[in-house]
């Protein structure tokens, strides 16, 4: 098959989608596919030198000729939500402008971030059947719920009127997809509740690639020496984006609640707006540390440095969501912390392959509890960590979803 990716953000850049769609490129090359990718210059969380350097690369061929890159010109990105909003969609008309002329175009593939590009994807798709009487058919990813999204990270109302117009963008999206693949049965049960037929949408969960992500043993975990961190201590990681909807409040005020066991320590691995803001309230705490977030490659000895490893979020956030780096962290064979909605699907997966331990989102004295428990049963840990390695490795592994994803890429052409 000939795949066009309509993409926002694209190598170098890394959003969460990068590594994953990385690995679904490789994937598909494998399997003798042929990928064009169209998208933006790259500008998002990269140096000013590359930021030159890809100034005036129009065209690239990757993987041995099997990817073809078109790039545009695109302004960089800011973060007024205007500005972004407007760059977004500048991107979607020169996206839509390039790709009018692919016509030898199997699938469309387009990501739900941002908001609008699974609509333009849409457009594309039709614009094509039409102009070259094609077969082309659209592949829409959702990863986010959109606007609901909104309404759990309180950026707008359910009356609103961006909520109303998020809405129509979103049925659109979804009414003219031949495949919606969730990654989650939370986001499938949500779709059809809002009138999606249930054979359009196929679930296929983000992965972790346990060839890679493993244990590190703490010997040989190099973390502990460049941070200066006792290995006697009884660690409990965070590693993620530090802004208002991850629930870092809350393990900040579990880590006060614990702060008579001298023992117990919490490290946050992190980045975004509110870095500074979360270093300052730590500050006088003696048993929190917080460092940058560590580059792919360290996942496993970030996640294996801790007994025990958070996934945590505000209240109302779980519903929509299911964060990828659970797999992560229990690809190392440590147990999760999870901080989280109750009655998820992320609940359900933790607590029935006996990986973690849950807590309602915000309960500070859940968390502790949890901790402590684990404190002074430390021989169920080992145990919840050969569970939680267990279920990634048949659930949630790179061979398995992208196998999927192989799968369903092909049943799509043949309706």
């Amino acid at each position: 098959m000939n795949i066009l990716f309509v993409n926002a953000y694209f190598q170098p850049e890394t959003i969460a989608f990068s590594h994953l769609e990385n690995d679904l490129l490789e994937s598909l090359i494998r399997g003798g596919h042929e990928i064009s990718v169209i998208c933006p210059t790259p500008t998002r969380g990269i140096s000013n030198l590359e930021r030159k350097k890809y100034a005036k690369v129009k065209r690239e061929v990757l993987y041995d000729g099997k990817v073809q890159v078109r790039r545009f010109w695109a302004p960089q990105e800011k973060k007024n939500t205007i500005i972004r909003a407007l760059r977004y969609l500048w991107c979607n008309i020169r996206e839509s402008q390039i790709a009018r002329n692919c016509k030898n175009t199997d699938v469309v593939f387009a990501v739900s971030t941002p908001p609008t590009q699974g609509m333009f994807a849409a457009i594309i798709c039709k614009r094509l059947n039409k102009k070259y009487c094609n077969n082309t058919r659209f592949v829409f990813n959702l990863q986010d719920l959109f606007p609901e999204s909104m309404v759990s990270t309180k950026m707008a109302k359910k009356d609103s009127i961006v909520y109303k117009i998020g809405n129509k963008i979103s049925q659109y999206t979804y009414e003219k997809a031949d495949v919606i693949v969730a990654i989650s049965e939370d986001h499938k049960r949500i779709l059809i509740n809002k009138g999606v037929p249930a054979k359009k949408i196929k679930v296929i969960y983000n992965w972790v690639d346990t060839d890679v992500v493993k244990h590190v043993d703490e010997k040989d975990n190099k973390l502990f020496d460049e941070l200066a961190l006792d290995r006697d201590k009884f660690y409990i990681t965070y590693a993620g984006s530090l802004g208002m909807n991850q629930g870092i409040d809350t393990i900040i005020d579990t880590s006060k609640l614990l702060k008579y066991k001298k023992d117990i320590y919490f490290v946050i691995f992190g980045y975004g707006l509110y870095y500074e803001h979360y270093q300052s309230m730590v500050k006088t705490l003696e048993n929190v540390k917080i460092f940058p977030l560590q580059p792919q490659n360290r996942v496993s000895e970030v996640y294996s440095l801790g007994k025990a490893s958070i996934i945590s979020s505000q209240k109302g956030v779980g519903q929509s969501g299911l964060p990828s780096k659970t797999w992560s962290i229990m690809a190392t064979s440590t147990p999760v912390l999870l901080s989280f909605d109750s009655k998820t699907e992320l609940q359900n997966i933790i607590e029935e392959a006996k990986a973690g331990l849950f807590s309602e989102a915000e309960d500070a004295n859940m968390l502790a509890n949890n901790i402590l428990y684990l404190y002074n049963n430390q021989d169920k840990i080992s145990r919840m960590g050969e569970n939680a390695r267990k279920l990634v490795e048949e659930k949630f592994s790179r061979r398995v979803c992208t196998g999927e994803w192989m799968k369903t890429l092909c049943q799509v052409m043949r309706k």
